[in-house]
C-alpha cells in the first residue's frame, strides 16, 4: 500500500506518495491545494513594462563604450557577460525612428566585479520619448 502525504509548511502545501518524500508529485496538472482545501489553477505571470515598438520602425544602434580596466583593482582582464539595450523613439521630419542605446556589461576576471556605462539622460525620467519628439511642435 502506498501511503499519501500532504503537508503544509509556510502557506504551500506539499504532496508525496511513498515513503520518500523525495518523490513529490501532484494531483492533476497544475492544480494545488490550498490550507481550506479549495483547489485552485495556477497562473503565468504576465510580463511587465511597456510594449516594444513596432518591428517595422527603422533601429539606429549605438553602442556605449564599455570600460577598459576594472574600477576595483584596475586589471584588463575583462569579460563580456550581456548589455542591456535602452529603446527611445525619435522623430526626424517626415520619419520615425528607435535609436536603441546599448551598454554593455563586463566582468572582471582577477576580482569578479561587474561594470558597466551609466545609462543615458532621458528628458522625461523612465520615459521612452527622445528630446527631438518631446520638443516638435505636432
Amino acid at each position: 500500500m502506498v501511503a499519501s502525504t500532504w503537508r503544509h509548511w509556510r502557506g504551500f502545501s506539499i504532496f508525496w506518495s511513498g515513503d520518500d518524500p523525495g518523490s513529490l508529485g501532484c494531483s492533476g496538472a497544475l492544480a494545488a491545494e490550498t490550507a481550506d482545501g479549495t483547489t485552485v489553477r495556477s497562473f503565468t505571470r504576465r510580463k511587465t513594462g511597456p510594449k516594444p515598438f513596432p518591428e517595422h520602425l527603422p533601429r539606429e544602434r549605438v553602442v556605449v563604450p564599455g570600460p577598459t580596466a576594472c574600477a576595483c583593482c584596475g586589471s584588463d582582464r575583462l569579460a563580456k557577460i550581456g548589455e542591456d539595450v535602452t529603446e527611445t523613439l525619435e522623430v526626424v521630419p517626415r520619419q520615425w525612428k528607435v535609436i536603441q542605446t546599448v551598454r554593455e556589461k563586463f566582468t572582471c576576471r582577477a576580482c569578479e566585479s561587474i561594470g558597466q556605462p551609466p545609462a543615458p539622460f532621458h528628458v522625461v525620467a523612465r520615459g521612452w520619448a527622445g528630446p527631438d519628439l518631446v520638443g516638435s511642435k505636432n
